[in-house]
């Protein structure tokens, strides 16, 4: 519905902009190119809204580099059928009393699909050229083994930690899925990890949504001293994240009991091996 108020709308802004030519001094020269004056500056206006469209009609971030070209190219191509429907409009009544006016209909349809296809192609060029800056924005969470989960957490909180030393602020989630070249789930549920731990808390946005749209706008900060933060620690928090269980309930014999109190040792301090002094900030 927003699209179809948008095209009556646009369509009425060469009357403006006719309007205010008519205050420029009456000279030979901006006289004769009045015409092509005019249409350049339409164009520009309609093309400033839709720039305005592709920005804050969608519900997800979209960066303002991949918004000029698709809006100028959308509203060059929507003045020029504009102009087209009606020059054809005017040719076709005048060609014949009677007839001609039953073809005003079909040209207003015709109109109105042609303009919604340029509409749409604008936003899907808009949409291809946001994707190329964010190659990683659009795929789904890739199923990452153990390891590679604590490396990406490891990761982001390594960033999150070295821009909370520096004075910077929080970026959401897109544009760190966009730092490290991840996509945004697979940063989002490693954020989320991140914050069940107790290193970060997230940030209600405001007007805040659920789906993608929240993912993408999320925003988590930095919840623990950083400068005493090791990778050892961060490793072994995740390790007991959840319920843990005793011994005792994994064997019926002492020896069992033994045996499986021994492997939980060892897997319980593997993170302190060789990463126990490693600040988190240089990671």
């Amino acid at each position: 519905m927003f699209l179809i108020f948008a095209i009556f709308f646009l369509s009425g802004v060469w009357v403006v902009v006719l309007k205010l030519l008519n205050y420029l001094p009456h000279v030979s020269l901006i006289d004769n190119s009045a015409p092509l004056i005019s249409w350049i500056v339409k164009a520009l206006v309609v093309s400033g809204v839709f720039a305005l469209m592709f920005k804050y009609i969608p519900l997800v971030p979209v960066r303002w580099s991949s918004i000029y070209f698709p809006a100028l190219l959308t509203g060059t191509l929507f003045c020029a059928v504009q102009d087209l429907y009606v020059n054809s409009q005017l040719f076709i009544s005048s060609y014949n009393a009677v007839y001609g006016s039953f073809a005003i209909l079909p040209l207003l349809m015709m109109w109105l699909y042609v303009t919604w296809s340029i509409c749409l192609g604008g936003v899907a060029l808009c949409h291809t050229l946001e994707q190329q800056t964010q190659p990683f924005a659009g795929e789904k969470a890739v199923p990452l083994n153990r390891q590679m989960t604590d490396v990406v957490a490891l990761r982001l909180m390594g960033l999150l930690a070295r821009r909370f030393l520096v004075g910077q602020s929080a970026w959401p989630v897109h544009r760190l899925a966009r730092e490290l070249r991840l996509p945004v789930r697979t940063t989002f549920d490693a954020l989320e990890r991140l914050r069940s731990a107790g290193y970060l808390y997230r940030v209600p946005a405001e007007g805040e949504t659920y789906g993608d749209a929240y993912r993408h706008r999320a925003v988590y900060k930095v919840d623990v001293d950083v400068h005493r933060l090791t990778v050892g620690a961060v490793l072994q928090r995740f390790d007991v994240l959840g319920t843990g269980l005793s011994t005792a309930q994994f064997g019926r014999t002492p020896e069992s009991r033994e045996a499986w109190s021994a492997v939980l040792t060892l897997r319980r301090d593997w993170g302190r091996l060789f990463t126990e002094d490693l600040p988190i900030s240089e990671i």
